[in-house]
């Protein structure tokens, strides 16, 4: 492998830089989690998640089955008995780890998020690398990657938001951003790294060929099946942009790339297979699939969402793409060469995640996973090679002496992003809010039912409070989250009106629910033929439910 290839790219005297940036990149990420538990007192607790605890709970219910062993995944948010499937099996793997381990589920959580955070500064970092010989634009290619984000605050500020309901992406897609993905969930940090590391090793196969690339780009296609099952199109995108560059600048080689290409994609049909059947044939798990729903939303918040990126990636890309068209086939694999399959490569990523994001699907959105990847790199390559010369050929004197003017204003309106987000966060985790927090009488009850109930008990309780039991007990949970709960409307009416007292007790033996949870602010429930009160404390009281 020549040496513009060489997985050990970056220079010694990088290092010490890149070490210290991602250390304070993943730490201000971690900002939150450190006032959250700053904040905890003798009252209320620290739930563990700054943004989205409903998935959160999802995510530590699931660890809890891999902690006690077992390796397929079941709703743990629906009273419906139902057969576990090989699929989402991130979390199951990390409660499988957390007890190798011998650790808390939190802390395993969150060990994982930091580990796979760093893990993914590298990888960006590395990529770029290959994309850039200078270290300046490396360290600003990195950084619109990991930092970057959108103008929300501002499309708000304008009142250009087309559904009242519905706030700028930047406060709440966490796919699609590195950074906020390093704040929420550790699973789409590792899916970004495969994606990563799939491209770099396809892209090394085109150039020079080993015998190692494609079964470990197998394998890693095969991994990420296995906690996305969707998540594999976007290398195969990428590397389809790549193959089709080569493949000009080297005709001989067609046949070989298209062989590795073609080969790859055929490994991953049986797991795609397995996954559609799981979904589509089974009662439970078609109607949960049917539940899952992640369309897109209007295309003014995509603009809006990543504007900083926009100019200068199409610029960067229009440009390449003219130069590219006119040049003539050069069989050529210096670091120029290279850095041009990867810019087809990011291209090709960039733009297909575009269009599945409004394609006739149920998962449009998810496909703009990280996007801040190929745009951040493709923002970066479009500013050294365009704006950049434009500006020294045009700019005054005084100005032309600072070449990294631009860049460098680029940088700061793209990220901050990622401190003024976890700035926020973490004020709004300071105020305690009660989505957050939970009261000490709530985990105390919690930690009662872990004790006396069965593994596979059915627990009844208000919607907050069930993603509470299932994140500390595994125990599954009448309802509690919109896509993981099998007829969640009709589940949460009931409830409702239950609390109202519009419905007695006994429609709960039509249930599976075991055990009954609730404050004395929901409801005042009384002992009766179905239900005896077990547990009383704090007004937190625990009935089962009798049969």
């Amino acid at each position: 492998m020549s040496a513009e290839l060489r997985w050990w790219a970056i220079r010694r005297r990088e290092w010490l830089w890149l070490v210290i940036a991602s250390l304070g990149i993943v730490l201000l990420s971690s900002s939150a989690y450190l006032v959250g538990y700053q904040a905890e007192n003798s009252q209320l607790v620290f739930s563990g998640a700054v943004v989205d605890r409903m998935d959160y709970s999802v995510h530590l219910a699931s660890m809890h089955l891999g902690e006690r062993g077992e390796w397929r995944y079941r709703l743990r948010f629906t009273d419906e008995p139902h057969q576990g499937a090989y699929v989402k099996s991130a979390y199951i793997f990390l409660g499988h780890a957390v007890r190798w381990l011998r650790l808390s589920l939190p802390t395993g959580y969150q060990l994982a998020r930091i580990s796979f955070a760093l893990l993914l500064c590298w990888l960006v970092y590395l990529l770029a690398a290959w994309m850039f010989d200078e270290i300046a634009w490396r360290r600003l290619a990195w950084a619109l990657v990991v930092a970057g984000g959108g103008l929300g605050w501002l499309q708000s500020a304008l009142g250009w938001v087309p559904q009242p309901d519905l706030s700028p992406i930047d406060f709440w897609l966490v796919d699609a951003y590195v950074f906020f993905s390093m704040i929420a969930f550790p699973h789409f940090l590792a899916v970004s790294a495969l994606v990563i590391l799939i491209i770099l090793i396809g892209v090394s196969y085109l150039i020079r060929p080993a015998r190692w690339q494609w079964p470990v780009a197998v394998l890693l296609a095969l991994v990420m099946q296995c906690i996305q099952p969707y998540a594999p199109i976007l290398p195969d995108l990428a590397l389809l942009g790549a193959f089709l560059l080569h493949a000009r600048r080297f005709p001989g080689e067609r046949l070989r790339g298209a062989l590795f290409l073609g080969s790859f994609g055929l490994m991953q049909i049986p797991l795609a297979w397995y996954n559609l059947a799981v979904f589509s044939r089974g009662s439970d798990w078609a109607d949960f699939a049917q539940q899952n729903i992640t369309l897109s939303p209007p295309a003014v918040y995509y603009v809006w969402g990543f504007a900083p990126f926009w100019i200068p990636a199409i610029a960067g890309a229009f440009g390449w793409l003219w130069r590219s068209a006119a040049a003539q086939p050069d069989p050529d694999v210096s670091q120029k060469g290279v850095r041009e399959v990867l810019m087809a490569a990011m291209l090709a990523w960039s733009l297909g995640a575009l269009l599945l994001a409004y394609s006739p699907t149920s998962l449009q959105r998810r496909f703009l996973l990280s996007y801040t990847i190929p745009l951040g790199l493709l923002a970066a390559n479009g500013v050294r090679n365009m704006f950049t010369p434009w500006l020294m050929r045009q700019a005054p004197g005084w100005l032309r002496g600072r070449p990294m003017l631009l860049p460098a204003l680029i940088v700061a309106v793209t990220c901050i992003y990622s401190p003024v987000l976890a700035l926020g966060q973490s004020l709004y985790v300071a105020t305690r809010p009660a989505e957050l927090f939970d009261p000490v009488a709530w985990i105390q009850a919690a930690d009662w039912l872990q004790l006396n109930a069965s593994e596979d008990d059915t627990v009844l309780a208000t919607e907050q409070l069930s993603r509470l039991i299932a994140a500390r007990t595994g125990l599954p949970v009448f309802f509690g989250h919109p896509m993981e709960t099998l007829h969640y409307a009709e589940k949460a009416n009931q409830v409702e009106m239950y609390l109202a007292g519009e419905i007695d007790s006994q429609w709960l033996q039509a249930t599976n629910v075991r055990w009954v949870v609730f404050t004395a602010r929901d409801r005042a429930l009384i002992e009766d033929a179905v239900l005896r009160l077990v547990f009383a404390r704090q007004g937190v009281m625990i009935y089962e439910v009798l049969r």
